[in-house]
């Protein structure tokens, strides 16, 4: 089976491919096109035949880079082989498919729409991810589809917070090599997709800061490449609670603490990132006792330890002497903190309500994360860990500089 017999049938098809993909965009306009759908498989069942039989386009096959599929099988290929001789002519389709056939590696990039932060321009962050316009994203079908959902929803039916167009972070993964192991570039599609959670975690050291992660996706950067793709396929957002109703301006100063978290050492991470977790989704959080709960959790990821002593009081000790720098102030963070402590458990044993109108409770839930906000900083701003027991032998962190 040549080539020749292959072309000569994409020639045969090529009025039923230019009537069928118009039926699938009309149908993608929200036009709904009369008559019957035309039945692909049946018509093109000779050329998924030819293809079959091909020696090169016969084998067919799944390849992955890094969890990115390309369908390669003789059913699959007629649905992204006829589109390209529309744009084209029969012969340069088959070189098209001959040059795919051969990949071997691919540059590859990963795609994220982040919630709760605008971006007026092009950002480029300490740890490689890119943040973009949703305007300025590299173009692909499946930014395309984002895109478009921004176009004629209504901001009754859906979360206010999802209702405005987010800013795009990508993540450069280089060249990727293929595999028939699904399970082969794992590695390489976590730590992208790690990278773009950094980027939106770092953005809570800001103040009300609560950036999330929404639909990704990775693409090829090749458009030959994107071409021979069948359907769309993407990670959807999986994050908790409800994004932020207003995102966050990215200026000056709210990079600056974002390149400072990415700097950060590697050691000191986790548990920093315990708390800005706990942070971003106490800022989303609607009740009071709810974020006084996940304020909690942010104190004791930051300022606990293994000590028997009781766990509230050295918490209110350390913030205190970790943020204030005079009596008056260390006694007002001390009562804050205990204040928050006796909110979140009124929640937790049931006490309270989880109402959203306590003006007194939600006074005190946010200036409980005023202060955990202000003592995450303050860890990042110096980059080093807590000597608790230094702390409170001297009555202060030595210099009164955090640590």
């Amino acid at each position: 089976m040549s080539d020749d017999a292959l072309i000569a049938e994409l020639e045969r098809q090529r009025a039923f491919a230019r009537q069928y993909f118009a039926y699938l965009d009309a149908l993608g306009r929200g036009v709904v096109p009369g008559g019957r759908r035309p039945n692909f498989s049946e018509v093109t069942r000779p050329l998924t035949d030819i293809l079959a039989r091909h020696p090169v386009f016969g084998r067919g096959g799944e390849i992955f880079f890094a969890l990115k599929p390309l369908y390669l099988h003789p059913w699959y290929v007629p649905r992204v082989l006829l589109p390209v001789m529309l744009g084209s002519d029969a012969p340069s389709s088959v070189a098209w498919l001959h040059r795919v056939f051969s990949i071997v590696s691919a540059e590859l990039h990963m795609v994220a729409a982040v919630h709760g932060l605008e971006v007026e321009e092009p950002l480029n962050l300490a740890n490689r991810v890119r943040l973009v316009p949703l305007t300025a994203a590299p173009d692909s079908p499946n930014l395309r589809s984002l895109a478009g959902g921004y176009q004629a929803i209504p901001v009754s039916v859906i979360d206010i917070g999802l209702a405005m167009p987010p800013t795009i972070a990508v993540f450069g993964m280089g060249t990727v090599a293929g595999s028939t192991d699904f399970e082969a570039g794992k590695s390489v599609y976590d730590n992208a997709f790690n990278a773009i959670l950094q980027a939106a975690r770092a953005f809570t050291l800001t103040d009300g800061g609560a950036p999330v992660v929404g639909k990704s996706w990775t693409d090829f950067v090749d458009p030959e490449l994107t071409a021979a793709e069948f359907g769309q396929v993407w990670t959807v957002a999986h994050f908790e609670g409800s994004p932020s109703p207003g995102p966050l301006k990215v200026d000056g100063e709210a990079l600056a603490w974002a390149e400072r978290y990415l700097r950060m050492d590697s050691q000191l991470r986790p548990s920093v990132d315990v708390v800005l977790d706990r942070l971003n989704l106490a800022r989303r959080r609607r009740s009071p006792g709810d974020k006084a709960i996940d304020g909690g959790i942010c104190l004791e990821a930051l300022l606990g330890d293994d000590s028997p002593q009781e766990l509230t009081y050295r918490l209110q000790l350390r913030a205190a002497l970790l943020l204030g720098t005079t009596l008056p102030e260390r006694q007002e963070i001390r009562k804050a903190v205990r204040d928050l402590y006796r909110l979140r458990s009124k929640v937790v044993h049931g006490r309270a309500r989880r109402s959203e109108d306590n003006a007194p409770d939600a006074q005190c839930a946010s200036r409980g994360l005023e202060i955990c906000t202000q003592a995450v900083r303050a860890i990042v701003r110096v980059n080093a860990p807590p000597d608790f027991a230094t702390w409170e032998l001297m009555g202060r962190p030595p210099d009164n500089n955090g640590v």
